[in-house]
């Protein structure tokens, strides 16, 4: 099968010289258009994408840098600013190393990882998600992480790469 528009859901730490080759291999195979997302996770340090949603609260996430147009939403802080603007020249990077400059680069912000990357998903109508699965925390043995929650919730093919090098 041939996937038409690829979208891979990259963290800082999670992608390492074996997930970039898996990545290329996959791309030179006739994927034309790639998406990179990187979710700013906005729970409080303490937060946990474990806890459930409330019902009837608003979006779980919201547009960081959309590309292509100046309506950046108002951020909350410096070090707001400074680190989604870390996650856009990261994605950028990203791009050249997988050798497609002409990727689409977006960056959110969520409460919820696995929600904003399925939303970003069906936005952009991708028929494959490439996500990293990192070693399971102790915590993670009781609920799914995230690319599980992923697996579960999305309605294109997703591909699970292990993120150890």
């Amino acid at each position: 099968m041939t996937y038409r528009h690829v979208l891979l859901a990259a963290e800082f730490d999670a992608v390492g010289p074996r997930m970039l080759a898996r990545v290329s291999e996959l791309l030179r195979y006739g994927a034309p258009r790639l998406t990179l997302l990187h979710v700013v996770d906005e729970r409080s340090e303490g937060g946990s994408e474990l806890l459930p949603t409330v019902a009837g609260t608003p979006e779980p996430h919201r547009l960081v840098v959309p590309q292509g147009t100046e309506e950046n939403l108002p951020l909350e802080s410096d070090t707001e600013t400074r680190l989604d603007e870390a996650a856009a020249r990261f994605l950028q990077s990203l791009a050249q190393r997988l050798g497609v400059p002409g990727a689409q680069l977006r960056v959110v912000a969520s409460t919820s990882v696995s929600t904003a990357i399925i939303a970003e998903a069906r936005a952009a109508g991708v028929d494959l998600i490439i996500v990293g699965h990192h070693d399971r925390h102790w915590l993670d043995w009781l609920v799914a992480g995230t690319a599980e929650r992923v697996v579960g919730a999305a309605v294109c093919d997703v591909l699970v790469l292990h993120t150890a090098d």
